[in-house]
């Protein structure tokens, strides 16, 4: 098995594992608070993830990516992160009050305030972090991300319990931040207690503002919609709007996530052996496609029972919001890749300037379409997916001769496979229609409206994926007989 396979898989079984634990928070907490009360956290977070990406400031892909490291420069970029994370806590506090007044929740200061603690913390985990990335040692991050996230819903779930209400997440966030640390500090004691230097912060700074820089510009475009909805339309409004993007995030804390932790480390290495780019941005092109197209298709077919089972009935008004953004994230599972693989070359230039070219037209158009609809913004982000999708594929062409046509020969089968996947799970509803077309039971979900779709589309996925020989087949085959072989020696 190739290291980056191993990686991919070991990534993978991370992400599956926090998606089941995320998902025990998600459903017990939906039913816990308030819309209004999950509103103020979702407006909290959207600012905080603006912080993070300056915080961040590219410093985890600088190790990654850095051809000549050493301990000085690692022991730089730590100075660098403690230095800016630390600042920005100081700059969150401050802000904290006036973010309050301009939504008028006294609750999203104190949110705010629990949330600028993390900065505190954080920049102790990031160099042995971003070395477990850059040495793809996917399993020991595993066991950081597990401990991490399952601190973090116990905590969360127990506070809510207790009656802590929007701030039971913000203090779970700290708490599970904490136990990733001490995680790290036991795999990597000697980055995470480490005496940090600023020697070489001109070097990190060439690289880490123009990298820190696309980030945030993305993170501003993602988290844009948010801040408007909750300004102009209300705070139920952004909390289905949020329940929506929940559903959308099952795949992109998963699958998305997956692909995107192996990419940039993947990428890098590739071009520091001089390898021609354009069959591998291809190839994880199609694999991406091929996964996200038939999820994105079946999620946008069954939202509604999918929402009932999560989040429970009084969440309905955000199954249409889910349908729509599921189109966008069809066409985003091809954009995705183009950061990664821009940053890796080192273009992180070339990166900043796309992603301002493809979030100044989607903050235009949310900003139009708030003054409509919750629907109406949902839209919005589908035409500005599309707007990224052309502006991503003139930089692919630009710098690796990967163009349009290129794009259609790597992808077509995956469409073919999103229609027979989508076509065999829309089977059972058509038979179980006269029983189950009002859903008037919430016990009869599961089994009617959710379990043989499910089944019937992922057969048709499985056999639409050998018929059409898409290459995420031989992945299937490679996957099954590890499976085996892993099975064979547990009997042993």
């Amino acid at each position: 098995m190739s290291k980056t396979r191993r990686a991919v898989y070991l990534s993978a079984v991370a992400r599956y594992s926090d998606m089941i634990v995320q998902f025990v928070s998600v459903m017990v907490i939906a039913r816990l608070l308030t819309p209004e009360e999950i509103g103020i956290f979702s407006i909290s977070i959207a600012v905080i993830a603006l912080a993070q990406t300056l915080r961040e400031f590219g410093l985890g892909a600088y190790v990654v990516q850095e051809r000549e490291l050493d301990r000085a420069r690692i022991r730089s970029a730590f100075g660098v992160a403690l230095v800016l994370a630390w600042t920005i806590a100081l700059l969150i506090v401050v802000a904290s009050g006036p973010v309050a007044d301009f939504y008028d929740r006294d609750g999203i200061r104190d949110v705010l305030l629990i949330l600028a603690l993390t900065f505190l913390i954080s920049p102790l985990g990031l160099p042995a972090q971003a070395m477990l990335i850059r040495e793809l040692q996917f399993g020991k991050l595993y066991l950081v991300q597990l401990v991490t996230s399952s601190v973090q819903v116990a905590a969360g779930i127990t506070l809510a319990l207790l009656g802590f209400s929007y701030l039971s997440m913000a203090w779970a966030s700290l708490v599970g931040g904490l136990a990733g640390i001490a995680v790290l500090s036991v795999l990597k004691p000697d980055l995470v207690f480490m005496m940090p230097s600023l020697k070489e912060w001109r070097r990190i700074a060439a690289f880490g503002g123009f990298s820190s820089g696309a980030n945030l510009v993305g993170t501003i475009g993602v988290n844009m919609a948010e801040l408007i909805i909750g300004r102009m339309l209300g705070f139920s409004a952004v909390a289905y709007y949020s329940r929506a993007m929940g559903l959308l995030n099952i795949f992109r804390m998963t699958v998305q996530a997956t692909v995107l932790s192996v990419a940039l480390p993947a990428f890098a290495d590739q071009y520091r052996a001089g390898i021609d780019m354009r069959p591998d941005y291809g190839r994880a092109a199609a694999l991406m496609t091929g996964l996200a197209w038939p999820f994105y298709g079946m999620l946008a077919l069954l939202a509604q029972p999918v929402i009932r089972l999560l989040y429970g009935r009084q969440w309905d008004e955000a199954v249409v919001i889910a349908q729509i953004l599921c189109v966008g994230g069809a066409v985003m599972a091809v954009v995705i890749l183009g950061g990664p693989l821009l940053t890796a070359i080192g273009q992180v230039r070339a990166n900043l300037w796309r992603e301002i070219a493809i979030q100044v037209p989607r903050a235009v158009l949310t900003l139009v379409a708030a003054l409509y609809s919750l629907e109406a913004v949902a839209a919005a982000q589908v035409a500005a997916y599309l707007v990224a999708l052309i502006i991503t594929q003139v930089y692919t062409r630009r710098f690796i001769g990967f163009g349009v046509a290129e794009l259609v020969s790597f992808t077509w089968r995956s469409l073919a496979l999103t229609a027979v996947t989508v076509a065999a799970a829309s089977v059972p509803l058509v038979l179980l229609d006269p029983v189950s077309a009002d859903i008037a039971s919430d016990a009869l979900i599961p089994w009617r409206s959710l379990l043989f779709p499910g089944l019937f589309g992922t057969c048709g996925w499985l056999a639409g994926a050998f018929l059409l020989d898409h290459p995420i087949r031989r992945e299937i085959m490679v996957a099954g007989v590890g499976i085996a072989r892993w099975m064979r020696v547990a009997r042993i």
